[in-house]
């Protein structure tokens, strides 16, 4: 402290430069003392926020007593026992291992989620397809059913005409549908074709040969 030089000289300079071995010796004594306040494992991880403490009581003390102030403080080295810090260094590095396996966990936690959700909706679509063929299949199946149901309703009600209007029945009705048949006749006959016709009555129908 400039203002307080006389002081400091009066106080302990009997003889040139005995205020810095007074500093010195001071200073050694209050670090060593602070020192024991901590462990040896605080002084391998926080060893930066110990000399901040250690800066604030020197500074405190040379302050009210020593004339000076204290403005930085450096631990440039330390002697902790070797197996101390071996063990400290291998629990250090078990810890990044668990560190880096707990991410990779979580890692592939998110990826399962992932292929779980997209077997899900890829199982969703599979669902909805099939739900979608069933549908067309069963649309497609009544669409058939009714045109068959149709065709058939109408065939019966031509042969029914035929029968009471020509007075066909039996087998001499069954003969008329069968040449109708075979000539193109009936519901589903063409109307727009040109075909001709030949019918041979009184012949058995199996021996019919069309050329």
């Amino acid at each position: 402290m400039p203002d307080r030089i006389r002081d400091l000289y009066f106080a302990y300079e009997n003889n040139y430069g005995d205020y810095e071995k007074i500093f010195k010796l001071t200073g050694m004594h209050m670090i060593t003392e602070l020192a024991t306040k901590f462990t040896a494992y605080q002084f391998f991880n926080e060893k930066q926020k110990i000399a901040e403490d250690m800066r604030l009581h020197l500074n405190d003390y040379f302050s009210k007593h020593l004339f000076a102030t204290v403005e930085s403080l450096q631990i440039q080295e330390d002697d902790l026992p070797e197996a101390f810090t071996t063990t400290i260094l291998t629990a250090a590095t078990s810890k990044q291992n668990i560190t880096k396996m707990s991410k990779t966990m979580a890692a592939k936690i998110v990826e399962f989620q992932t292929a779980r959700q997209i077997a899900e909706a890829q199982a969703n679509v599979t669902i909805q397809q099939a739900i979608g063929d069933q549908h067309r299949i069963m649309q497609n199946g009544r669409a058939d059913a009714a045109i068959i149901e149709a065709y058939v309703e109408a065939e019966l009600t031509a042969y029914g005409k035929i029968h009471t209007e020509l007075g066909l029945s039996g087998e001499d009705l069954i003969n008329y549908i069968w040449y109708d048949t075979l000539g193109g006749g009936g519901v589903s006959a063409d109307t727009q074709s040109d075909k001709d016709v030949e019918m041979l009555v009184g012949v058995n129908p199996s021996a019919y040969i069309s050329k």
